[in-house]
C-alpha cells in the first residue's frame, strides 16, 4: 500500500483512495457515509464537535488513525482537505466507495446544488426553502435504490421550484461497492474502536458485512457502533432488520 502524498491513485475494485493508514493498527474510527459537517475529522480537528460524545470512547494512548468511506466525489475531497489542514492525512485513509454486502459496482444517486444561474432565479422564499432542503439533500446520496426520505424531500423542492422555471434532477452514478472484508484487505487495518454508519437506509447491509467478517475474528469487532435506526432500512428490506441485526453482532 503505497502513499500518495498529493495524489489521487485508482485501488482495486475501481475505487480511489486518498491517504495512507499505518498497516496492521487498529483504526481508531472507521466511518461510513460523511456528509459535509459530521465527519470524525471536524471533531478530532477541533472545528466542530458534532460528534463529540462518539469519540469519547476512542483510546487516546497512541497517534490517531482513521478510515472514512464515502462515494459521493465532494465530501470525500472535502474530508481529504480537512484531514491534511488537522495534520492527520498521513494517518487517514479516505475511500471512494460504498459499502455492501458483495462486491463490484452500484447505483448511487444524489441530488446537485444548483447553478449560480439558476439560484438567481429564485425569489426570496423559493431561496429559503432551497437552502432549507439542501441542507439536507445534499448529505442524503444512497446506493441501489432511491430512499423514501430522499424521493420526499426531492419531491417536496422540486414543486416549490417548477413555478419558477427551476429543475432540480436527481443524479445517478455507478460506484465501486466494496465488503468490509475487501476494506480491511485493501487498507490493512485490524479491527475499530468506533463505527458510525450513516447511509440512508444500507446501514444493515454494511453491518451483515461486518458481522460476516468478524465471526471468526470476533478480535476485530467495534467497541462502539453507531447507525442509524430510522425505519430507512426497515423501509428497504420490508421488516424490521433494524432490530435483528444487533443479535447477528
Amino acid at each position: 500500500y503505497k502513499r500518495p502524498e498529493d495524489q489521487i491513485f485508482p485501488a482495486m475494485s475501481g475505487a480511489w483512495t486518498y491517504g495512507n493508514f499505518p498497516k496492521g493498527s487498529r483504526a481508531h474510527v472507521v466511518q461510513v457515509g460523511l456528509g459535509d459537517n459530521r465527519t470524525f475529522l471536524h471533531d478530532w480537528g477541533g472545528s466542530d464537535r458534532n460528534l463529540g460524545w462518539v469519540l469519547s470512547a476512542v483510546s487516546r494512548d497512541r497517534d490517531f488513525c482513521g478510515v472514512a468511506v464515502e462515494p459521493v466525489w465532494k465530501h470525500l475531497d472535502a474530508a481529504y482537505k480537512l484531514a491534511k489542514d488537522s495534520g492527520y492525512d498521513s494517518n487517514v485513509a479516505l475511500v471512494r466507495a460504498a459499502l455492501g454486502e458483495y462486491t463490484g459496482r452500484t447505483l448511487m444517486y444524489r441530488v446537485d446544488e444548483l447553478s449560480p444561474k439558476e439560484l438567481q432565479r429564485l425569489d426570496t422564499a423559493a431561496r429559503e426553502d432551497y437552502e432549507m432542503k439542501m441542507s439536507y439533500l445534499r448529505n442524503m446520496s444512497c446506493v441501489e435504490e432511491l430512499s423514501d426520505w430522499l424521493r420526499e424531500n426531492h419531491q417536496w423542492l422540486e414543486e416549490r421550484l417548477r413555478p419558477l422555471g427551476v429543475h432540480l434532477p436527481i443524479t445517478e452514478d455507478v460506484v465501486p461497492l466494496w465488503t468490509w472484508e475487501r476494506l480491511v484487505e485493501q487498507l490493512g487495518f485490524k479491527g475499530c474502536e468506533v463505527l458510525i454508519i450513516d447511509t440512508e437506509g444500507f446501514d444493515v447491509e454494511i453491518l451483515r458485512s461486518l458481522a460476516k467478517y468478524c465471526a471468526y475474528r470476533p478480535e476485530e469487532l467495534p467497541w462502539v457502533i453507531q447507525f442509524e435506526s430510522n425505519g430507512l432500512c426497515n423501509a428497504r428490506a420490508g421488516y424490521n432488520c433494524e432490530w435483528y441485526i444487533i443479535p447477528e453482532l
